[in-house]
């Protein structure tokens, strides 16, 4: 009799389950090839996290088929006129459900674990972790909703009471979705947590779906069944309006709480703040000193100025912390939920640390939280790449006349030489490649071209023409949704070069070029001792899943102490091209030796990708040279 029950299940519900295994199918596939073509840096194992959406769509709608409409169209009567008792037809549903979110769950895992061992160092610890926490968010996620399909008529009332209760308490106190245990069990540490398992939250979430899946069991056999009959027919009239009052009612206190009860902007304690949101700029700087004060000041000041340039009213608040750890050219910056500011880290007490250079970092994380991060698209990346040091190097007294003469700053002039010195001149469309330049000739290379061309403008063009582009590119603000990229492709930054400047970007670029022509002669000399790097990378076997990584330095014209040699490297996750600056491993190399070789510290397995580049300081360009990134794969 069982199994005969068994065979009618899958007879009436065997295209429901196909359904549900092909939509969770395309869903982990989609988020796999969104995390890794968006670029991501991390385990594979977040896919996990972002199945358990999934994971709840298919409890959902499997209990919907097993349970709800069973008993909405009331053919649960045919079943309990059977010689079996009504229990263990429950039963047999809930097992049936159970195993096809096992065996979607036991799929995903496997296949998550098998990507993961090609590029992390997985443990047997590590992976019981794993399946003990997404195994208990699965079995809560599907005992949560078999109960919830024994609630009939009244499931929507619950649903949208759920829904809104999330949806008040957080307004209301501290607490958070995540802080929910089964929510935790699959969190930010899901992933990369090896040593502590979360024990507390693992028992809370075992304990709910055994009270759940009991719960349902006693709601479908309580009075022989007829409550779970009842609660399946249709709603009254009176039941509806009802629902539909306090559906209305919910509705009002979500409204009325979030305007009392607005979230707090997001604040620094113990620092030393300029500025107040009221007015549109606010810098804090921690910890409090009389040094952060100044830094403060100066970095307010500077956001104003610039506010009032590009005509932004309001900016995102600024947060610096200061981190004596870090190299005085090393400012690792951060970004709040919601974009409520930006977090730059740096050490800003050391004897070499610039402010000009820091600020160029700063301005740019600035208007691209701004823009929504719009700006860095790169056929209009060129713009922020220059205007940064623009900005920040715009008080600089010029060594000669005219006032906005493109020498007036003899690194960022050396910058822009060195960097387009032998290579093809710049077009509108490699304009739009800007990527590939920074590949080739590295970010502040390629800052110092994009500057000149900035320069070249203002002089070209005046003062104001050049500010109204400036303004169309940087001072818009970019809500993320779909009219916005339909206005970038109406709007390209030639079409606002044109409209803004009078002159075709093309036209532009030759009299640019012309410019730099003319200054190449008195520099060449400069530009003939600047130093220069190359260096190669192979993968070296150590085993059959395992290489390390031999690299070998060769740099030339310059041997002067003190050049700060670096390889940077990280590994790539799958279809990746680039990964954040702040994910990048130096390692230091011989500061004297005119070649040099090592391996690098880790072993690579099979697969692995690897990003890195050579790099060395160049104190006449007052920045990185490096050899160019190159990308490799351990076989």
């Amino acid at each position: 009799m069982i199994l005969a029950i068994l065979y009618k299940e899958l007879r009436q519900h065997w295209w429901a389950f196909l359904l549900i295994v092909l939509i969770c199918s395309l869903g982990f596939f989609g988020q796999f090839t969104s995390s890794t073509l968006s670029e991501g840096h991390g385990s594979h194992f977040t896919l996990l996290t972002k199945f358990g959406i999934f994971i709840a769509l298919a409890s959902l709608v499997l209990v919907n088929r097993l349970v709800a409409s069973e008993y909405h169209s009331q053919t649960q009567l045919f079943l309990e006129s059977l010689p079996l008792p009504r229990g263990r037809m429950i039963l047999i549903k809930y097992l049936l459900g159970l195993t096809v979110i096992t065996l979607l769950a036991a799929s995903a895992f496997t296949v998550t674990l098998l990507l993961g061992l090609r590029t992390e160092v997985i443990d047997s610890n590590f992976i019981a972790y794993l399946l003990l926490r997404f195994g208990a968010f699965c079995y809560f996620t599907y005992c949560f909703f078999f109960l919830y399909g024994f609630l009939g008529r009244y499931r929507i009332a619950f649903f949208i009471a759920i829904v809104f209760t999330s949806l008040l308490f957080p307004k209301m106190t501290d607490w958070e979705l995540t802080d929910l245990p089964p929510i935790e069990l699959i969190g930010a540490t899901f992933a990369y947590e090896r040593e502590h398992f979360p024990l507390k939250p693992f028992a809370v979430t075992i304990s709910l779906a055994f009270i759940f899946s009991l719960a349902g069991l006693a709601l479908a056999t309580l009075r022989e069944g007829s409550v779970a009959g009842l609660l399946g027919e249709q709603m009254s009239h009176r039941e509806k309006v009802s629902i539909a009052g306090l559906i209305i009612a919910l509705i009002f206190t979500a409204y009325f709480i979030d305007e009392r009860n607005p979230k707090e902007p997001y604040q620094m304690h113990n620092a030393s703040c300029v500025g107040s949101l009221a007015q549109g700029i606010v810098v804090s700087v921690a910890p409090p000193s009389a040094e952060g004060q100044i830094l403060a000041n100066k970095i307010h000041e500077d956001l104003t100025a610039l506010s009032l340039y590009l005509q932004i009213e309001k900016l995102p608040p600024v947060f610096v912390i200061r981190r004596n750890d870090l190299d005085p050219e090393t400012h690792e910056a951060g970004s709040l939920k919601n974009k409520e500011g930006i977090i730059m880290r740096t050490n800003f007490a050391h004897s070499e640390w610039d402010f000009n250079q820091f600020n160029e970092s700063l301005i740019a994380r600035v208007l691209g939280a701004y823009s929504n991060d719009r700006i860095r698209k790169e056929d209009r990346f060129w713009v922020l790449d220059g205007f940064t040091l623009f900005w920040s190097r715009r008080n600089e007294v010029p060594q000669s006349s005219p006032p906005k003469a493109l020498d007036r700053s003899p690194d960022l002039l050396l910058r822009a030489l060195y960097g387009t010195s032998e290579r093809p001149p710049l077009t509108p469309s490699s304009m739009r490649r800007w990527f590939s330049q920074q590949d080739e000739l590295g970010h502040e290379i390629t800052a110092g071209i994009a500057c000149s061309l900035l320069r070249v403008l203002e002089s070209a063009v005046g003062e104001k023409k050049c500010q109204a582009f400036l303004r169309s590119i940087l001072a818009v603000k970019n809500p993320s949704r779909a009219s916005t990229s339909l206005r970038d492709l109406l709007a390209p930054p030639e079409k606002l070069f044109l409209q803004h400047t009078g002159m075709q970007l093309a036209d532009f670029l030759s009299l640019w070029q012309q410019e730099l022509q003319r200054l190449r002669p008195a520099y060449q000399e400069q530009l003939n001792t600047l130093p220069q790097i190359s260096g190669e990378l192979e993968f070296v076997k150590l085993s059959l899943n395992s290489s390390q990584a031999n690299y070998s330095l060769v740099d030339s014209v310059d041997k002067s102490p003190n050049l700060k040699k670096r390889l940077y490297y990280a590994t790539l996750p799958p279809f990746a091209n680039y990964v954040p600056e702040h994910l990048l491993i130096p390692v230091p190399l011989d500061f004297t030796a005119n070649s040099h070789s090592g391996i690098l510290p880790d072993d690579f397995p099979r697969g692995t990708r690897l990003l890195f580049t050579f790099s060395l300081y160049s104190k006449a360009l007052k920045c990185r040279i490096i050899s160019g990134w190159q990308r490799k794969e351990a076989h």
